[in-house]
């Protein structure tokens, strides 16, 4: 009776790996399925927006090699408007390679303007920062940074 028990212990371990291995490529198959694909991930045509993109959408970009600037403002900050105009004039000038988001908050006008920069590689945050902080974390964090960025560095 004993050995009986142990040929089958060997047989039932067995199959439950086996429910196990096909469990899991079954429910790996059905999550894939239900996620969305990079063509129902919708991107606006303009690279200056004035609302947050979705996680997706973020993604998307970030996978494309983008550069997302998000500029957290108010409309009670006054210096806001000098840097809205900075960072859509760098969103106009690499507008292949930079993605804005300009997000009105309700935050205090004394943690105001926030930017922050996202790529592939790191994301940084910047509070009120000076133009030559912007164009710095703006070459450092870019995939593809432009010539005027490593002349910047020589």
């Amino acid at each position: 009776m004993k050995v009986s028990n142990l040929k089958s212990k060997p047989s039932i371990i067995a199959f439950i790996l086996i429910l196990l291995m096909l469990g899991s490529s079954l429910a790996y198959s059905f999550l894939q399925a239900m996620r969305p694909t990079e063509q129902e991930i919708e991107i606006p045509e303009k690279n200056i927006i004035d609302y947050a993109l979705t996680v997706e959408q973020e993604n998307r970009l970030l996978r494309e090699g983008k550069t997302i600037i998000k500029f957290y403002h108010s409309l009670a900050c006054l210096d806001c408007l000098d840097y809205k105009n900075l960072v859509e004039q760098l969103a106009n000038d690499f507008s292949d390679q930079i993605f804005l988001e300009e997000i009105i908050t309700k935050n205090s006008v004394e943690n105001l303007p926030k930017i922050t920069f996202m790529s592939y590689y790191k994301q940084e945050d910047l509070f009120r920062p000076t133009q030559e902080q912007l164009i710095d974390v703006l070459c450092d964090v870019m995939i593809k940074p432009p010539i005027a960025c490593i002349r910047r560095e020589v």
